[in-house]
């Protein structure tokens, strides 16, 4: 008997990120839910990504449109690849579907804040934020350039 896959939710999936994601998990086999704001944004990445993948000979994945908050609520796994302008509104939106889950947080500021490493960890969501939202209620991960999410322990969530 196989072990069944986690289901992966892709929050604000629509873009080059979050298609480019979606496609790597559905050719190793996931199922992938695409989430977004409007719902017409979620069916048509679904649409396309069921597209790329016949022209490269899968014709069968596993991939479906919802918004953000069904996507999260629904996944084992949620992938936040949301603009940076809107991470923190997006942590307040799925907070609650959160529980027990992993959030993998990809959000990338495309021009970087007016400030150094140092200030924009200690102001950041690595540090403050999280403990804030989430306690020990889910496993954190990010791609900050050089921050990172470790099991909170009571002193720090950044490791520099």
């Amino acid at each position: 008997m196989s072990e069944k896959l986690p289901v992966i939710a892709i929050l604000g999936g629509t873009g080059d990120l979050g298609t480019g994601l979606a496609r790597r998990w559905v050719q190793a086999g996931y199922q992938v839910i695409i989430g977004s704001r409007t719902a017409d944004k979620s069916q048509a990445a679904v649409a396309d990504l069921t597209r790329v993948m016949s022209e490269r000979g899968i014709d069968s994945i596993s991939a479906i449109a919802m918004d953000n908050l069904a996507a999260a609520n629904a996944a084992d796994i949620c992938v936040m690849t949301v603009p940076f302008a809107h991470q923190t509104e997006m942590l307040e939106l799925i907070k609650n579907a959160l529980s027990g889950k992993i959030l993998i947080d990809v959000t990338v500021p495309l021009i970087p804040p007016k400030s150094s490493q140092g200030t924009v960890a200690r102001r950041g969501l690595c540090r403050t934020n999280f403990p804030k939202y989430f306690r020990r209620k889910c496993e954190c991960c990010f791609s900050f350039s050089k921050c990172s999410c470790a099991p909170f322990t009571g002193r720090s969530w950044l490791k520099l």
